[in-house]
């Protein structure tokens, strides 16, 4: 049976990234950059280019879908069209003991998340993108796009940590993370 085509939502999306590129063109990239082969935590396997991941996006049938992972104030829609999906995310807690973990800042901001290798990403079917609007322009535009399900991934403000520093399960805790980025 063919998946019915919600025409609205996928123009909404497709709109929300050609405004992401006129408000901000550098954090688009970025936010691009951070989810095709190669990148930290979640990745399309099968995407190796930020122009094939942006056309694949706005190319995707997307339905608004409600999630309690999605900040309050923003929308989120939903997709199964993008192939490739590898959920990039684990709980820090799950980790052994041992484990060290190192700040990246992925997204040009002073929020800093944590990376951790030697870690399997999980398949997954379905791509959620997460829509906010822009304040001085009233302008939505897309906050981000990930495969698998949204979490809050408890991003720490730089000034408790910087890019590249190197930190250990406790002190990740301690500091309140709770996600860390598979690479």
């Amino acid at each position: 049976m063919e998946r019915p085509f919600y025409k609205a939502d996928s123009m909404r999306v497709a709109t929300a990234i050609n405004n992401t590129r006129l408000l901000d063109p550098a954090y688009l990239e970025a936010t691009l950059k951070k989810h095709i082969a190669g990148g930290a935590g979640s990745v399309f396997n099968d995407i190796s280019s930020v122009e094939q991941m942006e056309q694949s996006l706005k190319a995707a049938n997307w339905k608004q879908a409600e999630h309690a992972g999605v900040p309050k104030g923003m929308v989120a829609f939903v997709t199964t069209d993008i192939p490739g999906g590898l959920f990039g995310m684990v709980r820090i807690e799950d980790l052994s003991d041992e484990t060290v973990l190192t700040a990246i800042a992925p997204k040009r901001s002073n929020r800093v998340s944590l990376t951790v290798s030697d870690v399997q990403r999980k398949t997954v079917a379905q791509t959620w993108v997460i829509l906010a609007v822009d304040p001085e322009s009233g302008e939505e535009f897309m906050m981000t796009f990930h495969p698998g399900e949204p979490i809050d991934p408890g991003l720490v403000m730089g000034d408790k940590l910087v890019e590249g520093q190197v930190i250990t399960k406790a002190r990740a805790l301690k500091l309140g993370y709770e996600w860390a980025n598979i690479v």
